[in-house]
């Protein structure tokens, strides 16, 4: 028995299959807010400024981190405390990521075209030939010494030991 391609029944019923609407991203995407954060206007989380103010980490310390950074520490001037800062999930972190380049694989500020050196709402964004891995808090529920990472030279998503080094890219939520 042959069956005959269904795509078409999903156009009628309006699915995301079908549409592929998406969701646009805003101009601007990014906004610098001055203190040391970048707003992201598609998920309004705000992110540390400084993609890499920690180094290299292990996974409980970049925990640490994360949760421990408050005003006065890399850059910041925003007035948060110790404990408003986490390490993203791997769902927010792959959020930042854009499909469409590599190396890295953010969107400039205004969310027309590629994060340059020149172009950029973040500073210190790793290049390709560096150290690309950032920690995510999302441990791999198969092997609890593993985290997601994601790989900002590429934008894939890798699993990483807990007890090897990845940087530390904190957020908070939204005003």
């Amino acid at each position: 028995m042959m069956f005959a391609p269904q795509w078409h029944l999903a156009a009628a019923t309006g699915q995301d299959g079908a549409v592929q609407a998406g969701h646009p991203l805003p101009t601007p995407r990014f906004i610098d807010q001055g203190d040391g954060t970048v707003e992201d206007k598609l998920t309004d989380l705000i992110w540390l400024q400084n993609a890499d103010c920690f180094g290299p980490q292990t996974w409980q310390n970049a925990l640490n981190a994360a949760n421990s950074l408050a005003d006065g520490q890399c850059g910041l001037s925003d007035g948060s405390v110790a404990g408003d800062w986490r390490l993203p999930n791997i769902r927010v972190l792959q959020s930042m990521i854009h499909f469409a380049f590599f190396d890295p694989p953010l969107s400039n500020a205004a969310g027309t075209g590629q994060c340059t050196a020149t172009d950029c709402a973040f500073v210190n964004v790793p290049s390709f030939g560096q150290l690309t891995l950032y920690w995510s808090s999302t441990t791999i529920a198969d092997n609890p010494e593993l985290a997601w990472n994601a790989h900002l030279g590429i934008g894939a998503t890798v699993a990483g030991v807990k007890g090897l080094t990845s940087l530390v890219w904190p957020v908070r939520g939204g005003q």
